[in-house]
């Protein structure tokens, strides 16, 4: 299950693409200003975000128009912008499914925008609130009671080179860029930030690590939960059980369901007898040859308190699961047809037939329309399904058996009692069926196809993280 050359093809999937970074240990041949002769350069950091979309706003619009796009960050947040827009205000797009932020693991689940003005270095959340609140960083500093030097530069690396300012302006971007996400406007962003500062002083009274945790703000209430973990905290010293979502490799064939423990002590991995030395970095591990090289890199590409999804070098995509599943996960009993009237799900998958080695990347949009249906007598929820055309980037489509009459049902079966979606005219057999598990979250619906073939299949509303897990797996594919 190990992308190891010796060992097996299944992937053992795991990567944080958001470890903890340290800072940019680039050779610097820019001015005290950030300029060099190949432009300005900038950084994009709530922790240091990479793969983010850069614009400069050159009709001040304050909108990343299509044409003012320049390019992606680098796996340090930065971007050189050239010297003929280096007068333009900077946008950054950070994208789900996309953009990685060195805070966390994986991918980003929830796209966000920063903005600064032409003269900053650095994009983050608080070169957003100046802006919108139009004031300086010196000003905002001042309102906060923080230091200005920190909050205007690398807060990333001023903490890890033990400032503890920096450790509190680090926690108040990591709870700030969440309400910027929220689409807090700029009033609430600024008395926000002193909120959230008076939880952070309260956690430091309390002798809590400001590291290990993020404010949060429902309804209007502030809450410190738990921070999200790094790949190296989310896998060393557990054990998880692990299937491929490729058909060729889940098949009972070939690796089915297979348990994997990540020692505690030491940088490895074991799978039944076997054990494997690893190395862990910002966007996962590596399997390390004897020779103390790699052999193989496990990206993981999303991470969550119920799952983990992986990349190997091989493009083969793994679920992780504290949860033992190799006896199927448990159904959900409450499915109602309004968690699924008027929503449009993505459906990323392996589209190969599972009879050779090799997988096939596929994404399917399915629209499930509030319309109804007569059929044979009764009345159904019509419901459209559409492939996604590399080629043209659109979605297209699907014929069915029903032609443009295809509808969809919820039935409770008694030897399994869960209800399933069915969805008529999709499969050969004109058929396909959805049941979804406790596993499901936030961002995905976690459900089986076959009750019998126990793969984790996995539907989002999300149509950027849908895309950005499609993308990665189909580039790991070709």
């Amino acid at each position: 299950m190990f992308n190891k050359k010796a060992v097996s093809t299944l992937s053992i999937t795991i990567a944080l693409i958001l470890a903890g970074c340290g800072g940019n240990d680039s050779d610097d041949t820019s001015s005290s200003d950030g300029t060099s002769d190949a432009g300005k350069s900038i950084m994009a950091i709530d922790g240091y975000l990479s793969a983010a979309d850069v614009y400069v706003d050159r009709n001040e619009n304050t909108v990343a128009d299509t044409d003012e796009y320049l390019g992606l960050t680098d796996d340090s947040g930065v971007f050189v912008i050239p010297e003929s827009d280096s007068e333009y205000d900077v946008i950054i797009k950070a994208i789900a499914g996309q953009t990685s932020d060195s805070d966390k693991a994986g991918k980003l689940t929830a796209s966000f925008d920063f903005i600064a003005p032409s003269s900053a270095s650095y994009i983050t959340p608080y070169s957003t609130i100046a802006y919108q609140n139009n004031m300086s960083l010196s000003e905002l500093a001042t309102q906060l009671g923080v230091d200005e030097s920190i909050l205007s530069g690398d807060y990333v690396k001023s903490k890890a080179d033990g400032s503890d300012s920096a450790k509190k302006i680090h926690a108040l971007a990591r709870s700030l860029t969440l309400r910027i996400g929220d689409g807090a406007d700029q009033e609430a962003l600024l008395s926000d930030s002193k909120d959230i500062l008076t939880q952070l002083n309260d956690a430091i009274n309390n002798g809590t690590d400001l590291d290990d945790i993020v404010i949060t703000k429902t309804d209007d209430v502030f809450e410190v939960t738990e921070a999200p973990k790094t790949v190296e905290d989310y896998f060393k010293g557990n054990s998880f059980y692990i299937t491929s979502m490729s058909e060729y490799y889940h098949s009972s064939d070939n690796e089915g369901v297979q348990k994997v423990t990540f020692s505690a002590e030491t940088n490895a991995v074991s799978l039944g007898s076997d054990s494997y030395d690893i190395e862990y970095n910002a966007n996962g591990f590596s399997f390390l040859n004897d020779d103390g090289g790699s052999d193989g890199m496990e990206r993981v590409i999303y991470q969550s308190d119920e799952f983990a999804l992986a990349i190997a070098d091989q493009g083969d995509m793994t679920f992780y699961s504290k949860m033992d599943f190799t006896t199927g996960l448990d159904p959900i009993h409450n499915i109602v047809e309004s968690d699924f009237i008027g929503k449009t799900f993505y459906y990323v998958m392996d589209d190969s037939s599972g009879d050779s080695q090799g997988t096939k990347p596929f994404i399917v949009k399915m629209e499930f329309t509030g319309d109804l249906i007569d059929f044979s007598g009764t009345e159904y929820p019509r419901m459209k399904i559409s492939d996604y055309n590399p080629g043209t980037g659109k979605f297209e489509l699907v014929d069915s058996s029903f032609g443009d009459d295809m509808f969809w049902y919820l039935t409770d079966d008694a030897h399994n009692p869960s209800y399933h979606v069915h969805i008529t005219g999709v499969t050969e057999d004109g058929l396909l069926s959805i049941s979804p598990t406790t596993m499901s979250n936030d961002d995905f619906m976690v459900f089986y196809e076959d009750s019998q073939d126990l793969m984790p299949r996995i539907l989002t509303e999300n149509k950027e993280l849908a895309f950005g897990l499609y993308t990665q797996w189909l580039e790991a594919n070709q």
